[in-house]
């Protein structure tokens, strides 16, 4: 990953901003825009493409109704270790806010980074919406909680994990939690579902985003707090085969060893029927390996970034969680 700050001047004053390039993903980000920025970038994050001509192109994918390309740098770094470009100038093209127009703006070389290796720092706010709910429905703190449905006793082997994530989707909008169904790629959104890795990449088909709402597991990659997760079995347990989904759950936080999760589909005591919500952690080694359920090893297949899916399906997303919104009532309001 590297750096470069980027500068516009406006009445005499200077306004930067930081901008990471995964040369890897062709991903651009901008974990923090502020001040004139804001008006700027419609997001955090997007695709880059450099160009034949010597430029690179910001593709801001969550810009209405299609992609935006929003910045162009010239004479830009072609790789990480590159020594000979370190500076030049640009140009602002197609910004968020049109009043602030196309402005000439200046790049310079902070320096190669590390991946980040953990998922904190600032939330987005569908990020903090979800952690939000989370928070009520699983209160910090407490060793399990019953929010998915009540406890069964006729030992069917069947979990709830599912029923869990659909519940905290269907909060996100309080006023309306209806509208939380709607139908989306064909299928109820917030309806409880085991195999979202293949609704996430039915949405990515279907409405063509820049960057990929389903994320898969590589070295490096991290998942962030609200990301909904996935688990395959490694191996044949009980109804589990191997190679089948074994588990999913909410993220709310990791690192690069460690993945602290909400889940539903938990045993509240040894013996008992997995039915419960709990707060886990779950250790994770470099090639994905990681705490399965109840003993086993699991493979993380990867996640869903719901700052991402939110900006696919402006339908069922509230304006005020989707980003760039500018506003601190990111609270929990459940009917």
């Amino acid at each position: 990953m590297y750096t470069v700050q980027l500068s516009i001047k406006d009445n005499g004053k200077s306004h930067s901003v930081n901008c990471h390039l995964d040369f890897a993903d062709q991903e651009w980000s901008i974990p923090n825009p502020f001040g004139l920025w804001a008006e700027i970038v419609y997001s955090t994050t997007g695709k880059f493409e450099v160009r034949n001509n010597g430029v690179i192109w910001f593709w801001d994918g969550f810009a209405p109704p299609k992609r935006k390309n929003t910045i162009i740098i010239r004479n830009p770094p072609k790789s990480p270790g590159d020594m000979r470009h370190r500076s030049g100038n640009g140009q602002v093209f197609a910004p968020k806010n049109k009043s602030v127009g196309r402005r000439v703006l200046s790049w310079k070389t902070i320096g190669p980074v590390t991946a980040p290796v953990s998922s904190g720092g600032p939330l987005s706010p569908i990020r903090r919406r979800i952690m939000a709910i989370c928070d009520l429905k699983v209160p910090k703190g407490i060793k399990y909680n019953y929010v998915a449905g009540p406890p069964r006793s006729d030992g069917a082997g069947v979990t709830n994990c599912n029923i869990f994530v659909g519940l905290i989707l269907s909060y996100i909008n309080g006023k309306d939690r209806r509208k939380m169904f709607k139908r989306i790629a064909g299928e109820p959104f917030a309806q409880p579902r085991f195999e979202w890795y293949k609704y996430a990449r039915k949405i990515d088909r279907e409405r063509s985003p820049s960057v990929s709402t389903w994320v898969p597991f590589a070295p490096g990659k991290i998942p962030k707090p609200g990301d909904i997760y996935q688990l395959t079995a490694l191996q044949d347990k009980g109804k589990i085969k191997k190679g089948m989904t074994q588990h999913i759950g909410i993220i709310e936080s990791a690192s690069a060893s460690m993945l602290n999760t909400i889940d539903g589909g938990q045993k509240a005591e040894e013996g008992q029927p997995s039915y419960a919500c709990k707060r886990l952690k779950r250790a994770i080694a470099s090639n994905g390996v990681t705490d399965g359920e109840y003993g086993s090893k699991a493979k993380l297949l990867g996640w869903v970034d719901m700052h991402r899916l939110a900006a696919a399906v402006p339908e069922v997303i509230p304006h005020e969680y989707q980003a760039g919104y500018r506003s601190r009532a990111y609270g929990c309001h459940l009917p």
